[in-house]
């Protein structure tokens, strides 16, 4: 049987000083591809620069060409800035010019996704802090001023290797996502000789286009019409509330903030769902709101999970390896 496995390709960057760190981050991308490649249909590859096969031409344009084909940037950081990576240039150092290019290539084309993680500086090294480790510092705190990347910071290995985990589970998870509402948008696609009427009885009007499947745009129909009329004799119900938030967060783009269900909301559809008649991406967001709420064990999971089918079963294995705050950690970059 064909491999039908994606590849995603997540560029590791960091100075000379983390090589520990280096490794631990590739075991355990090592452990997610050895369990659950197969299942999750992601073979991750971390690359970096003791990955570049030599040739000729400066070092780090070598380096660069590997950098442009990863849609992830993971930077690590802990006293070192590093070398300069050319004789001249706008450039400190061989990370400063791998971070600096996938920002711009974020605010060009999307991506990559990008998160830093910095390790923890002992208060003896900050009393006299050589040049080095002050590019450092002041590099940090360039971000916190951006405010425009999320960091972590980390003390030891083992934490770093739970978030490096967290961190790739969760983006895998969101790729999976995104594939599992590009097939139901393909679903409610209507084919091109059905007649104006058959159409209309379908999305409202014959030239009508709407991010919402038929199921979701009904509700609205119904929401907006019932609202319309006297709000305070016929007021919205919590059940009404909750799934016009849960579309809400099924329909946002990447430039939102990524707020999840509520576990009352959650609870309230979950309680009321003979009187609706939900979407796909309405499922899986009900889904990945148990998901996310799963450790409180008072959320509705498992009904959620049968209703999913196929594309639910592909965010349990991730689930497994990312904990319960795998959709939460921050894997953000909003430029």
């Amino acid at each position: 049987m064909a491999d039908t496995r994606k590849i995603l390709k997540i560029f590791l960057a960091s100075p000379g000083d983390l090589g520990d760190e280096r490794r631990a981050a590739k075991s355990v991308v090592d452990e997610i591809n050895g369990q659950f490649a197969n299942a999750l249909g992601y073979h991750v590859e971390l690359v970096g620069w003791e990955d570049t096969i030599s040739g000729f031409g400066r070092p780090q344009s070598i380096i660069n060409a590997e950098l442009e084909q990863c849609e992830f940037f993971i930077g690590l950081m802990w006293r070192h800035w590093g070398t300069p990576p050319a004789d001249s240039g706008p450039y400190t150092s061989g990370f400063e010019e791998e971070f600096r290019r996938s920002v711009d290539r974020h605010r060009e084309q999307g991506r990559p996704e990008i998160s830093m993680f910095f390790k923890d500086i002992a208060a003896e090294f900050l009393q006299d802090p050589g040049e080095g480790l002050k590019k450092v510092l002041a590099f940090r705190q360039e971000l916190i001023d951006g405010k425009s990347i999320y960091f972590e910071k980390f003390t030891d290995i083992r934490e770093l290797e739970n978030k490096i985990r967290r961190c790739v589970s969760s983006y895998v998870i969101k790729l999976q996502r995104q594939e599992a509402a590009e097939l139901s948008d393909q679903g409610q696609t209507q084919p091109t000789d059905r007649g104006p009427q058959q159409i209309a009885e379908t999305t409202g009007s014959p030239s009508s286009q709407t991010p919402f499947s038929k199921e979701e745009a009904q509700f609205l129909r119904d929401l907006i019409a019932k609202t319309g009329r006297d709000s305070e004799k016929e007021p919205s119900d919590a059940a009404e509330v909750a799934r016009l938030r849960l579309l809400a967060n099924v329909v946002g783009n990447r430039e939102n903030d990524q707020n999840g269900l509520g576990v009352h909301d959650s609870n309230v559809l979950f309680a009321e769902r003979g009187n609706f008649t939900l979407g796909p991406r309405e499922k899986m967001g009900l889904l990945g709101s148990g998901l996310e709420h799963y450790a409180n064990e008072n959320t509705p999971l498992w009904h959620w999970y049968a209703e999913t089918g196929s594309a639910g079963e592909a965010l349990l294995p991730m689930f497994s390896i990312g904990g319960a705050r795998t959709k939460c950690v921050p894997v953000l970059c909003r430029l």
